[in-house]
Order: structure tokens, then C-alpha cells, then sequence
């Protein structure tokens, strides 16, 4: 992301924090800017950006950074074949070398593992899976053990490419992102299911609780309560592919805006 204003000084130690609590060091390029690898935010949305020209010790300058979802933005790292991904499996993947560097440069190639944390999905850690030149494809294992953690806190994934340190000019982004994934494990399917059952509150919490407002009878309804209830990214009328994957037979899905607190 490129920041523009106040007049910035090359010893200027510039940071960006997003969303009130994550500090990222940001670039200078000129007096009139500087540039910024925005991190994975885990939100969609307007939400507040403030800049700092003293190393994060003030934050005197305010903005607005838009994320979207994303599955709106064309990924940059595509997972061939991806319904078919196994651990133990050579898995394909490629990317956009141009935007990281050079075609003689060294990339690194990690899986982004995340877990539920109290309230929210947190990072849990980065497994390198390879280091490789910046080709734009390559193939790596994921043994077992490494993809989808414990049964009782199993990992989303994405795949990062990200590039090594290069004296390279040509590269845009320091990173680029697959899709969000989960490995796919057929022996431990019944006994996931069933621990998610057992996770779920009674339903008669959810009747008594004065937040959850009740649903729309139609989907004109539905669309003309842009406050309350949205389109589900993952199955809409632009995503038909998301809808045959995640709700078959379903034309468009939509849900409440505002999360449920008992919903596990």
C-alpha cells in the first residue's frame, strides 16, 4: 500500500498500524511517500489505519484502509488441481513471479497455519514446505503431522510465497497468498463431525438471546437489509463455483452481519 503526506524525510523510522493493534514497518520512497506490505488482517471492511514517523512512539496521522474479502481479489498463488490435495502427495502450485522479484531470484514456499484461538482465528504458525527460484511453479510434499494439527484444533491453510532478500527493483509485493484451505483427512471426518456436534450450545440459547434477530422471508428482503444481513462470499450470484462447492443446489446464501456470540 502506497501512503502519500505528511512531508516525509529519508531517516524518518515510519511504521503503520492497522486496526489499533498491528505495527508494521513501512518503507520510504520519497518525500510525498512511503510503502507499506499490508499483513493479514483476519477482517474485511473499513477499518483505521494511523501513521507514525518516530519508530510507533506517536501515531499522529489518521486514514481509512478498505480489506476485502479474499476471494475478490485474484489470487496470486493459484493450488493446482486443488480438490485433490493429500498429505503425503506431491502438490503442485503456481504464481506470478513478477510480482515478487526476479526471475534469478530465491522464493520460500510456507504453509500459514491457523487455529481458533478464545474468540478468533489466530495464527498459529509457518511451516516451510520449500525454498526454491522464483520461477513461477513448483511442486512439495506435506507429510503427515505437519498439514492440520491436533483433532481438537484443526488448521486452515494458505499457501505464501514469499521472496528472499534480493537487491531486486522489478518486485511489487514482498508475498503473495493462495486460497484458504483445509488438508482433506477421511479418517478423522466422523470424529470431527461428532466433536463439533458435541460443541454446539442447546438451541434453546440461541432462542433466548436478544441479538439473534430473525431472518428474512425472501431474498428482496434480504437485499434491501444491507445494515443486517449481506451475501455470503463464498456463494452468490458471482461465485457460482463456491456455491456447488459449499451449499449444493443453492443459488445464494446470505448471513447476519453481526456475529452470534453462542455460535461456535
Amino acid at each position: 500500500m502506497k501512503m502519500s503526506g505528511p512531508c516525509f524525510k529519508q531517516n524518518d523510522n515510519i511504521v503503520a498500524q492497522f486496526d489499533g493493534d498491528v505495527n508494521i514497518n513501512a518503507t520510504f520512497g520519497s518525500e510525498l511517500e512511503a510503502t507499506v506490505t499490508v499483513p493479514v488482517l483476519n477482517k474485511t471492511g473499513r477499518l483505521p489505519v494511523k501513521l507514525s514517523i518516530d519508530g510507533g512512539n506517536s501515531f499522529e496521522h489518521n486514514g481509512v484502509f478498505t480489506s476485502v474479502a479474499i476471494n475478490r481479489y485474484k489470487l496470486s498463488v493459484e493450488r493446482v488441481n486443488s480438490d485433490s490435495w493429500e498429505v503425503n502427495s506431491s502438490v503442485d502450485i503456481s504464481w506470478d513471479s513478477e510480482s515478487i522479484g526476479g526471475l534469478n531470484d530465491q522464493v520460500l514456499i510456507e504453509l500459514a497455519r491457523y487455529e481458533m484461538g478464545e474468540d478468533d482465528v489466530v495464527l498459529h504458525s509457518f511451516r516451510k514446505a520449500l525454498e526454491t527460484s522464483n520461477t513461477g511453479r513448483s511442486q512439495f510434499v506435506i507429510t503427515t503431522g505437519q498439514e492440520d494439527g491436533e483433532i481438537e484444533g484443526r488448521f486452515i491453510n494458505l499457501v505464501r510465497v514469499s521472496r528472499k532478500e534480493t537487491a531486486s527493483n522489478v518486485s511489487q509485493s514482498q508475498w503473495v497468498w493462495s486460497d484458504l484451505f483445509a488438508w482433506s483427512n477421511a479418517p478423522l471426518a466422523r470424529e470431527m463431525c461428532r466433536k463439533w456436534y458435541m460443541n454446539e450450545p442447546n438451541p434453546g440459547k440461541f432462542k433466548a438471546d436478544p441479538s439473534l434477530q430473525p431472518c428474512p422471508r425472501i431474498l428482496t428482503q434480504a437485499v434491501a437489509d444491507r445494515g443486517r444481513i449481506m451475501s455470503d462470499e463464498e456463494c452468490n450470484p458471482s461465485n457460482r463455483d463456491g456455491c456447488s462447492r459449499y451449499h449444493p443446489v443453492t443459488w445464494v446464501q446470505i448471513n447476519n452481519v453481526a456475529t452470534i456470540p453462542l455460535a461456535t
